[in-house]
């Protein structure tokens, strides 16, 4: 109402603004954007003599917003400057979780924000698969079923789903696995090139940011440590990581139980985990993705408790060395980049 007040008084030459900026954030398509579209606005209602601003309100179509004589074509740049999510699409990964993906589906689906939820079932069992169909019963849920290729290959799977979804671009997406439960929500502005650095909570420590810039540089000692297969060396890596983690610095990853991406990103995302990958290392190809792009990350108030180790606790219980021969392998490939 304050454009309005501007617009009626005649002052089509100049804008004056208010010190609450604020008051001039103005919701079109679902997006909120601010002094540069309000002057657009104002160009717009002196071509038209008023005739689009009926009731107070401006009142676009797409025939309005195509139209180059109003000079607003720079209007999809903006989407992605400043750009509020509407909703969220909620991905899990499933292996042998049944009870986790039940609780789940449960607690996300309560969230009125929350417009689908995607279960990304690898393959355990046909009674484990049987008990997953289950929780398509659910109005929000899609159930995809997968052999199991591993954890990166199934948020490839799923984020292709989830591209297809309508209105995925006004959506804010977070993918990963099933034991990770919602503490809180908020869906803020998300500006140009940036991506949104949750919480991630695991016994009430933040396990956010998973690396910082500067940690980055001491991801040698983790390639040297996988290429000597050396539990030695991967355990001088981890405690000097722990060190730096304690200096605060830019992110360069963040942790991968779970991601939050723009649905207006979706696709420049595709097939960005390795799918010779089975498990581990999905963190640092997310970091690579969102570095080569030339993103970076948004500290965003959505935070969320990971239970952590549900699929692999009973695994590192039989066999150790196992797992740490899948973390070589991955951290290998990862460096092959």
């Amino acid at each position: 109402m304050i454009l309005l007040r501007f617009l009626k008084s005649g002052l089509r030459d100049r804008a004056l603004f208010p010190t609450d900026r604020s008051c001039l954030h103005l919701k079109l398509h679902g997006y909120y954007y601010d002094e540069f579209v309000i002057l657009c606005l104002i160009r717009l209602y002196r071509e038209t003599s008023g005739e689009k601003f009926a009731h107070g309100l401006p009142r676009f179509n797409d025939s309005i917003m195509n139209q180059e004589k109003y000079n607003l074509c720079m209007t999809d740049d903006l989407h992605s400057r400043h750009m509020r999510p509407r909703n969220l699409i909620v991905i899990g990964v499933n292996y042998h979780s049944y009870v986790y993906a039940r609780e789940f589906v449960r607690s996300w689906s309560a969230l009125p924000q929350v417009s689908h939820i995607l279960i990304a079932d690898s393959f355990s069992s046909s009674q484990e698969r049987d008990r997953i169909r289950g929780l398509s019963v659910h109005e929000k849920t899609i159930i995809v079923e997968l052999d199991n290729h591993g954890y990166g290959s199934a948020l490839n799977a799923a984020l292709r789903i989830a591209s297809k979804i309508d209105l995925v671009e006004d959506s804010l997406v977070l993918l990963g696995n099933v034991d990770v439960m919602p503490i809180s929500i908020e869906l803020d502005p998300i500006q140009e090139g940036q991506i949104p650095q949750i919480d991630v909570l695991e016994g009430g420590r933040n396990r956010n940011p998973f690396l910082t810039v500067f940690q980055k540089k001491m991801l040698f000692m983790y390639k040297l440590a996988a290429k000597r297969k050396s539990p030695f060396l991967l355990a001088m890596a981890v405690y000097l990581n722990r060190f730096l983690s304690l200096f605060p610095g830019e992110t360069w990853a963040v942790h991968g139980s779970f991601i939050a991406l723009p649905g207006t990103l979706i696709n420049k995302f595709d097939s960005t985990f390795s799918p010779d990958v089975f498990l581990y290392c999905e963190e640092l190809f997310f970091a690579e993705k969102v570095e080569t792009l030339g993103y970076r990350f948004q500290q965003y108030r959505i935070a969320v408790e990971h239970i952590g180790s549900v699929s692999t606790g009973p695994a590192i219980k039989r066999d150790k060395l196992k797992l740490f021969k899948n973390w070589c392998d991955s951290m290998n490939k990862y460096s092959e980049m």
